[in-house]
């Protein structure tokens, strides 16, 4: 053991305490630790397991983050199927609607949710869209409770979604994974449910977020 130590000091990675004469971590470490982090592309972390989902679901797998009070999608990994759901890349949906912009809001601070609130006006895009405020506010509750959000045709009367939040390494929601199709076709299921948490916990992981129960691996 203490000729590893005196290989690590060597290199850098600890440092030894003249008074005491113990080891310690040194801050050659912490660079290393910026490194990764800054290394960690969302995209590139994303890619393997909204594959993963696509190919489990048989769905198109978006992923998105917020631009403002709107979300964009700037991945997506379309289904197999000649009919399915279609969101071109970089393209802008208000994120009050749909179940990837909840997931996104739900776990963003009150005063920008507020700010959401009041400037959409939560206008109704489809009959399905829940358009009041005490409503939508309780609904991001559930989303939170819950882990992941669900829309059926909020956005699109005839499209169905799950989606589940992202995050980083310091527990910040940066990005939602969305699963959609046609309501003819797809539907939600404790099936359907449990994929989509499990990539975004997947992702999630991979980003470096460790919560109380990690994906299992």
């Amino acid at each position: 053991v203490h000729r590893l130590l005196q290989v690590l000091e060597e290199e850098g990675f600890v440092c030894q305490d003249l008074k005491t004469s113990k080891y310690r971590l040194s801050v050659r470490l912490f660079h290393l630790g910026a490194v990764a982090r800054s290394t960690m592309n969302l995209e590139r972390v994303a890619q393997p397991e909204m594959e993963r989902l696509r190919d489990a679901c048989g769905e198109t797998v978006n992923l998105y983050v917020l631009d403002g009070i709107e979300r964009v999608c700037i991945q997506k990994v379309e289904a197999p199927h000649l009919v399915r759901q279609v969101v071109h890349l970089g393209q802008k949906i208000p994120a009050y609607c749909g179940a990837a912009g909840k997931a996104l809001l739900a776990w963003q601070e009150a005063p920008f949710v507020e700010k959401v609130i009041n400037a959409t006006k939560l206008k109704p895009l489809t009959a399905n869209t829940i358009s009041d405020p005490d409503a939508f506010r309780a609904e991001l509750a559930k989303i939170r409770e819950l882990g992941y959000a669900v829309s059926r045709g909020e956005r699109d009367a005839e499209v169905m979604a799950i989606a589940a939040p992202i995050f980083n390494q310091e527990g910040k929601v940066i990005a939602s994974l969305g699963l959609s199709g046609p309501a003819s076709r797809f539907s939600v299921t404790a099936e359907a449910i449990r994929q989509v948490v499990k990539a975004s916990s997947e992702i999630s992981y991979h980003l470096g977020y460790h919560s109380v129960s990690e994906p299992e691996h």
